[in-house]
């Protein structure tokens, strides 16, 4: 990819307006990214709105994570007779030196970030790891289409690894309205996730097995499971280390939600992402069973102790599956077999 290094900023009259910017994204859509490419890590946040003029209203906030300090950018995106992103009425604080070109580096990653998207669209799916070559190294996107705004969960140098992950999704979310959600926006706190180091992990004990069903859908147990109702429902715990170490549950579709197409899933599947509390963005996964689609993430609580969960969205059903982090990752294959995924 090219390197952008100017940030062009003319006037609307001048500019010969075509496709809206950022048209792929959804109005009111925000993320917040971690940068540790630097020195020091930076919180690089980007709020998107579809103006009336087929202009784009983006803020950016750049949060200084050593400090907490943050500086907010507001500006219009136009798209120019050649198809290039161009910045107008960029408003920021008076800034210089090292912030100023800090503030600058968020304009100039998003142009980046839409070529890529643009040049890479068609190859990415479900999970897509491409690579981005700059002059004596390569950057990896690990792209999904069922993930909002540029379509990463993260960027790693030099190796499609997770471990050398520079740049990563920290938190994703949508504004239904503009009034006061720059605001809003630029108040929302950020760090840097610390897990904690309670340990959760349990040994299974053998045990008989047993199929339930629920809702129609059968799942093959054991007597370590304990079944338990949820709102009407009933849910299956794993009750070993703690009162529920694990669970299961299948939850009907509402008669208001129609999912007879696997477009319509893939839509409730983008949208999910934007609603769930707490989420680490970065350890999104989405897949394809049949016509039924999955979506795999680790949120965490007020303590940061993690859950590991998935999600099945199938036309008759939410099939619900979490459990502790360390209780999944020491016991992934046992869980995969009872869930019937690879």
């Amino acid at each position: 990819m090219k390197k952008i290094v100017l940030l062009c900023m003319v006037l609307f009259s001048a500019v010969m307006l075509y496709a809206r910017p950022l048209d792929y994204i959804k109005s009111g859509s925000y993320a917040y990214y971690i940068d540790k490419r630097y020195d020091k890590p930076y919180a690089r946040g980007y709020l998107v709105f579809e103006s009336d003029d087929d202009s784009t209203l983006l803020c950016t906030n750049t949060v200084d994570l050593s400090t907490g300090k943050s500086y907010p950018c507001v500006t219009s995106l136009i798209t120019n007779e050649e198809g290039f992103i161009v910045f107008t009425e960029v408003s920021m604080q008076n800034l210089s030196g090292e912030i100023k070109n800090q503030v600058e580096q968020g304009l100039i990653d998003l142009l980046n970030f839409d070529t890529m998207y643009k040049n890479s669209q068609k190859k990415i799916d479900f999970a897509s790891v491409l690579e981005d070559p700059w002059e004596g190294y390569s950057l990896y996107y690990h792209f999904s289409k069922l993930l909002p705004m540029f379509k990463f969960s993260m960027i790693s140098y030099d190796s499609p690894d997770d471990e050398k992950a520079v740049y990563y999704a920290r938190l994703f979310g949508i504004f239904p309205a503009k009034t006061e959600s720059v605001s809003a926006f630029c108040e929302i706190p950020v760090s840097e996730f610390v897990p904690s180091d309670k340990d959760t992990s349990i040994e299974l004990p053998k045990a008989a097995k047993k199929k339930v069903k629920m809702n129609g859908y059968s799942f093959n147990l054991d007597e370590n499971w304990k079944l338990n109702k949820l709102e009407g429902n009933d849910s299956w715990w794993l009750t070993v280390g703690s009162i529920r170490d694990a669970q299961i549950t299948v939850e009907p579709m509402p008669d208001t939600i129609k999912l007879n197409t696997l477009e319509a899933k893939l839509d409730l599947a983008e949208k999910w992402v934007f609603y769930i509390d707490s989420i680490l963005p970065s350890t999104l996964k989405f897949w394809k069973k049949g016509q039924d689609i999955y979506i795999m993430y680790d949120v965490y609580d007020e303590d940061n102790v993690i859950t590991t969960s998935i999600v099945g969205i199938t036309s008759k059903a939410f099939i619900n599956f979490s459990a502790y982090k360390d209780v999944y990752t020491q016991n992934e294959s046992y869980f995969k077999k009872i869930l019937g995924i690879k």
